[in-house]
């Protein structure tokens, strides 16, 4: 009668043996980086571009994900991004969030590297996300026509990330303070000034 560590066939080891155990101990030390599914020593699985998933938690490496918010006809969203990719290049990930389907078009016009429609495809992105750009409106509940619902706004203000935000909102409301500046220099600001030390602290 055969042990467990005794051969079944050919002389080699069985399942129990040290030398098996010892083999999956090389394998799961493997540290191997770049297509999904590929195994970490820290125990962290690839799961999609930049970040690393496990027991452990999530884990960030790669680029910085930038989040930015549009709806109506997706024309800040844009200029945004535009500015963003001629400032950063591919050093950044910019996915174009749109409260509607036209809105989210423009922006990956722009040049976003990915986007998405809809109150549930905002809601869930902005977790992930390093940084999260708009106008200021994007907080509100029932902004744009409605088109910023109550849970796009509570998900905008709950996530961790922190938030660069446009003055500019056709809502019955007064910032005060807020000087009149045209829509270029206002997002020439935003990238060269606040987006910069924000991403020196993510």
């Amino acid at each position: 009668m055969k042990t467990q560590d005794q051969s079944v066939e050919g002389g080699h080891e069985g399942r129990g043996s040290k030398g098996a155990r010892l083999s999956w101990f090389f394998f799961l030390g493997r540290r191997r980086l770049g297509k999904p599914g590929e195994w970490r020593g820290d125990g962290f699985e690839r799961r999609e571009p930049g970040w690393f998933s496990g027991k452990r938690g999530r884990k960030r490496v790669g680029l910085k994900r930038i989040c930015v918010i549009d709806g109506q006809g997706g024309g800040i969203g844009a200029t945004l991004i535009k500015y963003i990719k001629e400032a950063y290049g591919e050093s950044l990930e910019v996915l174009a969030l749109g409260t509607n389907a036209i809105a989210t078009s423009q922006m990956m016009r722009a040049g976003a590297n990915r986007g998405a429609t809809g109150e549930s495809a905002i809601c869930w992105t902005v977790r992930q996300a390093d940084c999260v750009i708009g106008p200021v409106a994007i907080t509100w509940a029932n902004a744009m026509l409605g088109e910023v619902t109550p849970r796009v706004a509570e998900a905008v203000m709950s996530c961790p990330s922190p938030k660069i935000l446009l003055p500019l909102t056709q809502e019955r409301v007064v910032i005060v303070g807020v000087g009149k500046e045209p829509l270029p220099h206002l997002v020439q600001a935003l990238v060269q000034e606040k987006l910069k030390e924000v991403l020196e602290d993510v």
